[in-house]
């Protein structure tokens, strides 16, 4: 059988994240997913954790808010796949002042922009979790702007390209770029 494509047009929420950690896993295969809307922006609406895995995944929402503010477990968000912003996205997995644990977040494919697109911005938020991209950054339509606001590890296993990299805070770890950074 073949893979099928999922699309989710509109926003997902948890149904109340200060009682009950509510994950997310999406696996399409050799499909595409699609995600229209923010996620885990509603009131009490964040996701404890967030993993896709599909062939293509399209991000259209603006904003990806992945922590419970209560929650100690320790996990890695991620996105296995060839990752493609239509839009300006904002992703966080810092757990905030509820004393959760920070998510970490895991690019497992490539990230690109739309082909001649306004080369959309990625901003990143980890707090004391990681941030992990794998495959290549930009290389067949450049982001816009990347900016990390706080972040433990940041790695990139290849090459990165962007209208600029800036990790704003500095993280309590290391920041490793394997790959040609061209920003």
């Amino acid at each position: 059988t073949a893979d099928n494509n999922l699309t989710f047009t509109s926003t997902i929420d948890a149904d109340n994240s200060t009682t009950a950690n509510r994950t997310l896993t999406v696996t399409a295969g050799g499909g595409t997913v699609s995600l229209g809307g923010d996620i885990g922006t509603g009131t009490n609406g964040h996701l404890a954790d967030l993993d896709i895995t599909a062939a293509s995944i399209i991000i259209s929402g603006a904003t990806v808010r992945l922590d419970d503010d209560d929650e100690v477990v320790v996990r890695t968000s991620t996105f296995t796949g060839a990752v493609t912003l239509t839009t300006s996205v904002t992703i966080d997995t810092d757990s905030g002042v509820g004393g959760g644990t920070d998510n970490s977040l895991t690019f497992a494919s490539t990230v690109n922009g739309t082909a001649g697109g306004a080369a959309e911005s990625l901003t990143l938020t980890t707090g004391g979790g990681d941030i992990t991209f794998t495959g290549v950054v930009g290389a067949t339509d450049p982001l816009g702007a990347v900016t990390i606001n706080a972040a433990n590890n940041v790695t990139t296993s290849a090459a990165f390209s962007a209208s600029s990299f800036n990790q704003a805070v500095t993280g309590t770890g290391t920041t490793q770029i394997g790959g040609v950074l061209t920003a």
